[in-house]
């Protein structure tokens, strides 16, 4: 699952979260409540994926479904676990270097509700170094400044995160926001897994154009047209308008969320997770 454009290398870090290899942070005092919340979110993550060697998941993304296959591999010492047959991307929602990286550099900074558990909100800045862009895409390098991460100390999860940065594009610096809330956790086996995720990009459009003009008023006319097909589609007869909307609806759903007035919005949700079967081929 290699991620060639902007938008998917967004969505990448955003719903992985994590903290590549070569990833430095600057070094700042350390929070020990903060490290030995992490810690222990850690461990019990470990716990949760102790006995398992793989898994695949099945989701949709924005009514588009994909279906993942990851197998658990050491990394750095870690264990965790990443494309079966890719060049060792890390899955989505693998805790496991977010919680052992941050732990020395984050803070906890207070107490918010996130869908109804009371959670820690432990934050980082001062990050450094996190270049994701691919060559030639458009936007040459984008950098993370701070990171907010939501923690439930009884469930041991992230129930939101907040990451700020910025890109470069075209000569230009545009500031990217990306929110990423994880809901509906469930258990598979002994694994905890949110099955509804919603992820949020602001600045991204902006990115993407790179400051362009035409590509922004572009943009532009494409909402408005989507805009104008709901409205026609709204004054159809009822069978008519119930013909269109099942041979639009989806395609419309996914470009509105590409293409939001308030940023990218993505939704992911998990149909399944098919734990410690091997790959699909296989079975």
């Amino acid at each position: 699952m290699r991620r060639h454009t902007m938008v998917a290398v967004m969505v990448g870090v955003a719903a992985g979260c994590l903290l590549l290899p070569g990833t430095t942070l600057a070094q700042s005092a350390v929070d020990p409540e903060a490290r030995r919340l992490l810690q222990a979110a850690l461990e019990a993550r470990n716990r949760r994926v102790a006995e398992v060697d793989n898994y695949t998941l099945i989701q949709e993304v924005n009514g588009s479904e994909t279906s993942l296959y990851f197998e658990k591999r050491m990394v750095d010492g870690v264990a965790v676990f990443v494309v079966g047959n890719g060049p060792g991307e890390t899955a989505p929602r693998d805790e496991a270097k977010l919680f052992g990286q941050l732990g020395a550099h984050a803070r906890l900074a207070g107490q918010d509700e996130v869908d109804g558990a009371m959670c820690h909100r432990l934050e980082t800045s001062n990050l450094e170094n996190l270049d994701l862009m691919p060559r030639g895409s458009g936007a040459e390098k984008y950098s993370l400044k701070t990171l907010t991460l939501w923690l439930d100390p009884e469930a041991q999860v992230v129930r939101r995160m907040m990451m700020e940065g910025e890109a470069q594009a075209n000569g230009q610096t545009i500031p990217i926001t990306i929110e990423v809330q994880l809901q509906d956790y469930r258990s598979v086996g002994t694994m905890y897994e949110p099955f509804r995720t919603v992820m949020k990009i602001s600045g991204l459009n902006e990115a993407v154009g790179g400051g362009d003009p035409k590509q922004a008023e572009e943009m532009k006319r494409a909402q408005a047209e989507m805009a104008r097909l709901r409205e026609q589609m709204a004054s159809m007869p009822p069978e008519q308008r119930k013909m269109m909307e099942a041979q639009l609806a989806p395609m419309l759903k996914r470009m509105e969320g590409m293409m939001g007035p308030e940023g990218m919005q993505f939704v992911t949700t998990v149909k399944s997770i098919v734990v410690n079967r091997g790959p699909p081929e296989n079975r």
